[in-house]
């Protein structure tokens, strides 16, 4: 039978253990053209081609399943189109903006005026904001490293010219210009106080959480009941709150991502609780109950996936490369063939 034959002979190891199953072949693919033209020649449910020799080796294919290709009415996909066809022009719009404001931000260097103009936006004006963290900038700019270090550029700070256009994400971008500039220096204490009292406050709040955290782990380890712990936290004026979360995955969204990195690293035997400092400051609790082992099933189905994405990889780069090739205009002279050898 064929699948005997796949299994002795098959050197794809994945898709052998699968009786040689491939997946579905669709026109445009950009599988190896051989392949793809053998394949989608197959007519008859149970026909066997002859032997099809791709860039990728040699293959003898079964047509298993067929189904005909169908447009959609338009009704059903009408939306789809006119928001492609909306986010297409917006892009080309954004990218034409961008380009303005790069090009008058260049010609016209001492002011954003007439960048601004040129594109129907406002100039806007930020706090002043420190070099080190850019503390003081807007969220979504101070999480951008290169906003921080363009604004104390040369160019920017020592004189005075406008920032080239600096792209945030795939929708936005920003060019900056120095409004005012305060040397580093010590702040009057009546100026810094509050702040200090509320870093040391935040320290001491810091400290207390940890020791909590370490306390309800101790206890969890000598096999305490949540109960208990509860009852001896409130009489304390601590409050704690405990949830529970079956079948998380290494991708979970429904808890922290760092308790889910923690539990991926417990095991059952040696560390079944943990504690996990987050980024609020708070501490959790990490107790692991059960694991589950992965699927079989689903586990060679996952390889068996990585085989075909590589498989795809492989052929679309092989094509580009046709096409590159195809289209090359290569130029041989004796200079180049001296530096060769």
């Amino acid at each position: 039978s064929f699948e005997t034959a796949v299994a002795n002979f098959s050197e794809d190891l994945v898709s052998a253990e699968m009786g040689g199953e491939f997946g579905w072949v669709e026109s445009g693919m950009g599988l190896d053209e051989a392949f793809e033209t053998a394949a989608l020649g197959l007519s008859e449910i149970g026909s066997v081609s002859e032997v099809v020799r791709s860039s990728f080796g040699f293959h003898v294919l079964k047509l298993l399943e067929s189904e005909s290709s169908s447009a959609k009415p338009l009704e059903e996909v009408r939306a789809d189109i006119v928001t492609a066809l909306q986010e297409d022009i917006a892009d080309g719009r954004f990218f034409e903006a961008k380009d303005i404001v790069a090009e008058r931000a260049f010609e016209y260097s001492d002011s954003l005026e007439e960048a601004a103009k040129a594109v129907n936006m406002t100039v806007m004006t930020s706090p002043m904001f420190d070099r080190q963290f850019g503390i003081g900038l807007p969220p979504e700019l101070q999480t951008n490293p290169e906003v921080i270090t363009t604004a104390f550029s040369d160019d920017v700070l020592l004189d005075d010219l406008n920032s080239e256009v600096i792209e945030l994400d795939e929708e936005t971008a920003v060019v900056m210009r120095k409004a005012s500039y305060q040397e580093e220096g010590t702040r009057a204490f009546a100026d810094v106080s509050a702040n200090i009292e509320q870093i040391l406050t935040d320290q001491r709040v810091s400290e207390k959480t940890a020791d909590t955290a370490a306390t309800v782990l101790t206890a969890l380890e000598a096999g305490d009941s949540l109960e208990t712990i509860n009852a001896s936290l409130t009489e304390a004026g601590i409050s704690l709150s405990w949830t529970s979360q079956a079948g998380l995955t290494r991708a979970a969204t429904e808890v922290d991502s760092r308790i889910r990195e923690e539990a991926f690293v417990m095991n059952l035997e040696s560390n079944a609780i943990s504690q996990v400092a987050m980024t609020s400051g708070d501490y959790a609790i990490v107790r692991l109950s059960a694991v589950n082992e992965p699927d079989a099933d689903l586990t060679a189905a996952l390889a068996h996936q990585d085989k075909f994405v590589n498989f795809y990889r492989e052929s679309e780069l092989s094509s580009y490369i046709k096409q590159l090739d195809a289209n090359a205009d290569v130029q041989r002279r004796l200079s180049n063939t001296d530096i060769i050898q």
